[in-house]
């Protein structure tokens, strides 16, 4: 007897086929949501393409109540581009092997947004076609002008801070004795300046476009196109009242464990997920590591709900799976931007394949925890979407 095929997938290509094939038969509405390249001279844009010369796509499928629902759960993967692989086996899982045996609420909605940045999943990239990082770009709704843009980054004030470290963060070359001059390059940083300045310039910068968490200029077509389609799914709903978002990611956090990142501390949270997973500050509560950058995927959703529906509670929160030590992660995304931005010959086979393990380990091990938490959180979140506001 054939094994059953795995929810994990090898390319962009192959978790968006599997993805489709187990949602277009089960889930009450199925869309994708086509990106474009940059424009020609003629103002024409055609579509923007992946590695195997793809279509590239931001797929969503919904169950339950998709005309009138007082309650939405939205589960979205693949804003860090290959971060996308993990995010998308539990989706898979989710669909094909949860929801099947799970009785929704009439009046639940249950939203998936498989490959928010499917051009970084493709190309096994954190950052998009315009080497922004998605989760430092929604920093407002479509129709904001560049002016305010740039107003909102002004106010988190890591210009000067990511200046002191750009050469750590941004080498033009990487030598045969980088993983040495990384480390004490790092140390002389950490020593200069604290870890906690290098940590800050992570939170995103608008200076340097091929710098590391690059966080644009202006919102990006990925979010222009879900708010759009968003607003549109939604219109003939009434009074949505609670809303609660799990946004997936790898790479941060000790190696094979989950964060629960949320930046407000509330009761519920608590109550759902368990105090040794959440990520936040709480009352009489110890200090935990937690990711705060500004223009994140999940104060995105909350934007969007809000606009619609502005008496509606939200909660949303990242499910963060750690994978490897802070620095080598930082090692391997500058090498890889690096070479795709300043290397003849593109990028190493070896340096591609080095980000890829680094953001979702081949270890089974790993993967097995990923998917246990990811089933555990999903079915945690379905309860907390019909507490009581």
């Amino acid at each position: 007897m054939a094994a059953p095929p795995s929810s994990w997938s090898s390319t962009y290509s192959e978790a968006r086929e599997k993805f489709r094939q187990a949602t277009t038969p089960s889930a009450a509405y199925t869309t994708a949501l086509a990106l474009r390249g940059a424009p020609a001279a003629d103002g024409t844009r055609s579509p923007l393409k992946g590695t195997e010369g793809e279509s590239l796509t931001i797929d969503i499928a919904a169950y339950g109540n998709i005309r009138d629902p007082s309650r939405l759960l939205v589960y979205s993967s693949g804003v860090h581009g290959l971060e996308g692989y993990a995010g998308s086996a539990i989706q898979l899982e989710l669909c094909t092997k949860v929801l099947p045996k799970l009785s929704l609420s009439p009046s639940d909605c249950v939203l998936f947004v498989h490959a928010l940045n499917p051009f970084g999943m493709s190309w096994n990239r954190r950052w998009n076609e315009s080497n922004v990082d998605l989760n430092r770009n929604a920093l407002v709704l479509p129709g904001a002008s560049k002016e305010e843009v740039v107003a909102e980054y002004r106010k988190r004030g890591t210009q000067a801070v990511y200046k002191a470290v750009y050469s750590l963060m941004n080498p033009t070359a990487i030598g045969p004795l980088d993983v040495i001059t990384f480390y004490l390059h790092m140390l002389w940083k950490v020593l200069q300046c604290g870890f906690k300045t290098i940590f800050k310039a992570v939170l995103g910068q608008d200076t340097y476009p091929e710098g590391l968490f690059y966080g644009g200029l202006e919102l990006e077509q990925s979010y222009v196109l879900y708010h759009q389609w968003f607003q549109e799914f939604t219109s003939g709903w009434k009074a949505v009242q609670r809303v609660v978002g799990v946004d997936l990611h790898t790479g941060l956090g000790p190696y094979g464990w989950d964060y629960l990142v949320n930046d407000t501390f509330t009761e519920d949270l608590a109550q759902t997920y368990g105090i040794p997973h959440l990520a936040v500050q709480w009352p009489g509560g110890p200090s935990k590591f937690a990711y705060t950058a500004q223009g994140s995927m999940r104060g995105f959703l909350e934007k969007m709900v809000l606009q619609r529906w502005p008496a509606a509670t939200v909660r949303r929160i990242t499910q963060e799976f750690g994978t490897y030590h802070h620095a080598r992660m930082l090692r391997a995304v500058r090498a890889e931007n690096c070479e795709w931005h300043h290397r003849s010959g593109g990028r190493r086979a070896g340096t591609v394949a080095r980000i890829r393990e680094r953001f979702c380990p081949a270890a089974p091990k790993w993967r097995s925890a990923v998917m246990a938490r990811g089933v555990e959180v999903f079915e945690q979140s379905v309860r907390l979407l019909a507490m009581q506001n």
